[in-house]
Formats: C-alpha cells, sequence, structure tokens
C-alpha cells in the first residue's frame, strides 16, 4: 500500500501538469523524458501485484518528476536559474545532445559544427546569465576543485563540483596543449545519481554508461578523452 500511494501520488502529480508546448530541440528532449517517466510510473503500479519496486528507484521517480516539471515550466527552484541536473534525466547524453541541436537550429549550422565546451565557476560571486545553461549537483571521485587555483587536484573523498557552465561554439576545435585547466568535456554516469571524472595525471577520462533498455544489450558508449592543462606530478 506504501508503494502504492506514492507511485499513485506521482502519476497524479504528472497527470495534472500542463507541460511546455514551445517546439524546440530542448523542450522536445524534456518532454520525451516526461513521457517516459509517465509511462514508467505507470507501468510499475500495473506490476505491483507481482513484485514490489526498489524503494530507491520510487524515490528516483519522484525526484525526476519535480525536477522535469521545473525545468518544462520555468518553475522557481532550491537550484540556480538555468541550472540542469543530470540525474533528473534517463538519458543525460540526449540533454548535451539537445544543447547541440539547439545551437545549430539557432545558427543555420548542422550539428557536426557544434561542440560543447564546459567552464567550473569556481567564483560563484558574480551574477549569472538568464540565458546560459548550467550544470549543478555533480561529484567528482578521485579529485577535487581547488577554487583559487581553478583547477583539479587529488581528493580521497567525493567532492561536489561547482557549476558548469555549458556553451556551444561552432567549429570549436581545442587541442589539448591549449585547454584552460578550468575546461574539460562530458561526464561519466554510473547508477542513478552519481557523476563521475576520472584524474590521472592532470587527464580526466570520461565516459558515459548507457543504461540497457528494454529488449537491448549492454552498451558501454566512450566519448572524447579530454585533458585538463596543469602541474605535472614530479617524475619518480
Amino acid at each position: 500500500m506504501f508503494f502504492r500511494d506514492r507511485l499513485q501520488a506521482v502519476k497524479t502529480f504528472l497527470s495534472h501538469r500542463n507541460v511546455c508546448t514551445a517546439v524546440s530541440p530542448l523542450n522536445d528532449f524534456l518532454q520525451d523524458e516526461w513521457d517516459h517517466i509517465t509511462y514508467s510510473v505507470s507501468s510499475l503500479l500495473s506490476q505491483l501485484h507481482h513484485c514490489t519496486p526498489p524503494l530507491l528507484e520510487v524515490s528516483h521517480l519522484e525526484r525526476r518528476a519535480e525536477l522535469l516539471a521545473v525545468y518544462l515550466q520555468h518553475h522557481a527552484s532550491s537550484d540556480p536559474p538555468g541550472a540542469f541536473r543530470l540525474s533528473a534525466f534517463r538519458n543525460p547524453r540526449g540533454f548535451l545532445q539537445a544543447l547541440r541541436r539547439e545551437a545549430a537550429l539557432k545558427h543555420c549550422r548542422n550539428i557536426s559544427d557544434i561542440t560543447l565546451q564546459y567552464q567550473v565557476l569556481s567564483d560563484s560571486s558574480h551574477s549569472l546569465p538568464l540565458d546560459a545553461v548550467y550544470l549543478c549537483g555533480l561529484e567528482l571521485r578521485s579529485a577535487s576543485w581547488d577554487m583559487q587555483s581553478a583547477a583539479l587536484q587529488d581528493s580521497l573523498q567525493p567532492r561536489s563540483l561547482p557549476l558548469v557552465c555549458v556553451e556551444a561554439n561552432i567549429h570549436f576545435i581545442q587541442l589539448p596543449g591549449n585547454m584552460d585547466r578550468h575546461h574539460y568535456e562530458t561526464f561519466e554516469k554510473f547508477g542513478n545519481n552519481t557523476f563521475l571524472i576520472h584524474l590521472d595525471n592532470g587527464r580526466a577520462l570520461c565516459e558515459e554508461r548507457k543504461r540497457r533498455e528494454e529488449g537491448d544489450e549492454d552498451q558501454v558508449l566512450y566519448d572524447d578523452i579530454a585533458h585538463l592543462k596543469g602541474e605535472e606530478p614530479p617524475a619518480g
């Protein structure tokens, strides 16, 4: 009864919300996520007499529904304006692709001409442009972000990553030797809520694991390898 009540509350929440009708690659992606979570909740409700879903899964669906409502309806949130949490999405890589498609449409370019650049905002005291896109709630593993030097440092404990600004660029080609230490590419996702960036001698190796979808085989999709310019460790 406990799980049924919580799932029914999520279903009611989803059915009583008027989603955004403006057509754009980002809104289309968010609408797909909304439709999928609506289907997932209905599916879990129909299967309750056979099996009980894990409590963590139900809690995650509740949180995703809240975040998607904020993103689609532009409601007030405790997160900064324009900030997104990748944990809200079933397909976080699709969110980044939607940003590229949005920029390609805006500038009348092919999506292959668009790349995304990520900048960690070490100084959070400045006001944030309302038209920018940000990522929040990210976590670093094996590294921490030093606010003074604006660079990654080794850390034995997981650390929160400051707000990350995502900027679309046209024909942007960044060579490893020219990349600023506070820029890097992509993220790695494990499970539902944890995002990892591995530091290896100043280089961030990033991959994204695509969760198995019904009827498909497990896939591991490797993203670009990005370099972080910083001090090399002493030899020996």
